[in-house]
């Protein structure tokens, strides 16, 4: 359970981060597209077990994730 924790936690940060900045020429989207599409089929698995811990925490990956791509996007 500490690794998804982990996980939320670097996300967050980098989003902050991304906004203090208003810049996110550091990322590489290939990479958070990538990522992203692994959050996906993590979040589909989750739906598949029914596992609401997994769900959740895939969820709200999931939105920091778009939020990080969306920031890459905005603020070449």
């Amino acid at each position: 359970m500490l690794l998804p924790f982990a996980v939320l936690c670097r996300l967050f940060l980098k989003l902050i981060k991304l906004c203090k900045e208003r810049s996110a020429k550091a990322i590489s989207a290939t990479m958070y597209l990538i990522y992203t599409l692994g959050v996906v089929l993590w979040l589909i698995y989750g739906i598949m077990i029914n596992s609401i811990p997994l769900i959740i925490a895939e969820i709200i990956t999931l939105v920091l994730s778009i939020a990080i791509l969306i920031m890459k996007y905005l603020w070449k």
